[in-house]
């Protein structure tokens, strides 16, 4: 298996539908942060169970063949070692619930997108910061509207055609 096929799965429709379920929930999230630098905490266990019901989807799909062990490995180490070291160290200072929903947006994506929305969501949180440091409160500030800016970005991305298409890779 080369690292194209690896890196570009490609994705499930029940994929594309989960990214707009989270773009539903990142909205009324994202209104919360805004206004009160804090998101219920409903929204994390609804990201906690969504990122585990993807994992058990990929689950899923490898033991019927519609997806090989190296891709859905080298994703789900991805995505823990993303939230590993957002947690762990000051990446991008963000709550425990940022991370959840972080991953929660990731899990919907393949090895490929993974490594383009890492740098995707700190170039949105460079360009937002500005603007939401207005509704923030002792130095902190709310990081959910970068995580639904970065959602609404993959979702038009997928409904267009897809990161390979941008990308040009074709054949997969």
């Amino acid at each position: 298996m080369d690292l194209a096929t690896i890196l570009f799965t490609p994705s499930d429709p029940i994929q594309t539908h989960a990214l707009v379920f989270l773009l539903g929930s990142l909205a009324v999230s994202s209104l919360s942060d805004l206004r009160r630098m804090a998101a219920q905490a409903d929204f994390y266990e609804v990201w906690i169970a969504f990122t585990a019901a993807m994992f058990l989807f990929d689950l899923y799909l490898g033991m019927t063949g519609q997806l090989t062990i190296p891709p859905f490995t080298l994703k789900w180490i991805l995505i823990l070692a993303f939230t590993a070291v957002s947690t762990a160290t000051p990446l991008l200072n963000i709550s425990t619930m940022d991370v959840a929903a972080l991953a929660a947006l990731l899990s919907t994506l393949n090895p490929a997108t993974i490594l383009l929305t890492i740098p995707l969501t700190i170039l949105a949180n460079e360009l937002l910061h500005p603007l939401l440091k207005k509704h923030g409160q002792a130095g902190a500030y709310p990081f959910l509207p970068t995580v639904l800016t970065v959602n609404l970005t993959l979702l038009t991305l997928n409904l267009t055609g897809g990161i390979q298409q941008y990308l040009g890779i074709t054949g997969l």
